[in-house]
């Protein structure tokens, strides 16, 4: 499966009203990343085990992009402070 499946199969749409009947919007404005972004890389990290975190963070980032899905002002997540040696 790749992740612009994964991004058509479970719509931003979906994903927002989600967010917006838990109650968990977006709660700071410090251009940390959005619940939907937050929601795809979770799901990303399901779908591609193997994978790091950067390389599912690259992937994910790039389909929500080509859906419209992405601003250009948020940056990819960086994990590598989170591996360790």
């Amino acid at each position: 499966m790749s992740v612009g499946v994964l991004v058509s199969s479970v719509p931003r749409d979906a994903i927002d009203h989600a967010v917006a009947r838990c109650g968990v919007g977006v709660k700071r404005s410090d251009g940390k990343l959005p619940p939907h972004v937050t929601a795809y890389l979770t799901m990303g990290l399901w779908l591609f085990p193997d994978d790091d975190y950067t390389e599912v963070a690259a992937k994910v980032t790039g389909s929500l992009d080509r859906f419209g899905c992405w601003d250009a002002s948020w940056s990819a997540p960086e994990f590598g402070h989170l591996v360790s040696a």
